[in-house]
């Protein structure tokens, strides 16, 4: 899936971003430089040979800018359904998510699923609104509910997450009055704070 631009003289044939690649994207600091490293890599996708100078010594304002719109029109990256999605969801994609579902459902490596062009992505990913992978289909059917996780910006997990994880190592939690007599009296001459429980 390619795309022919042509401003003024000049011809600029285009292809989608990868996966990996807006993944990448994402990551950096907004900026004219990023978006000039976001154009030469559609055109390297589509088959051509252009690096960011190139294109930031050959290209007025005007056209710059028609040609980094239109890289994000064929990725499916515009800015206004990029700002609604945010709008829904209140946070950033996760990436690292995304591409162990894809991995998941599709059988696909990780580079694969990275290599793939991203409006196929998101593609797949309304196709699988209405057509659910059998993997989910099958996680429903029996009734399956994933543990809660860890919360990944470093706070305290709750008591129902610590029972969970002790759970899967085939443990149980259990209340401090269960311990040996000496554990209790050691225990009960430590801060709350360091044992993360109340004595009991």
């Amino acid at each position: 899936m390619t795309k022919t631009i042509t401003l003024g003289r000049q011809r600029f044939r285009i292809a989608p971003l990868t996966f990996e690649q807006v993944e990448e994207f994402c990551a950096e600091e907004p900026g004219r430089e990023s978006c000039l490293r976001i154009v030469a890599q559609s055109i390297v996708n589509a088959g051509g040979a252009v690096t960011p100078a190139e294109l930031r010594g050959s290209l007025n304002l005007q056209a710059y800018r028609a040609l980094y719109d239109a890289v994000l029109e064929i990725s499916a990256l515009k800015p206004k359904a990029n700002a609604e999605r945010e709008a829904k969801d209140g946070k950033p994609t996760d990436f690292d998510e995304l591409r162990c579902f894809l991995a998941s459902a599709v059988h696909w490596t990780f580079d694969e699923c990275g290599r793939t062009p991203f409006p196929f992505v998101l593609k797949f990913l309304e196709h699988c609104q209405e057509f659910p992978p059998v993997h989910l289909l099958l996680r429903g059917f029996v009734g399956y509910k994933p543990p809660l996780r860890f919360n990944r910006d470093g706070d305290r997990s709750s008591e129902e997450e610590k029972r969970l994880l002790v759970g899967m190592w085939g443990g149980s939690v259990r209340p401090i009055s269960h311990l040996p007599p000496q554990l209790q009296l050691a225990l009960a001459r430590m801060p709350a704070e360091e044992i993360g429980t109340q004595t009991q």
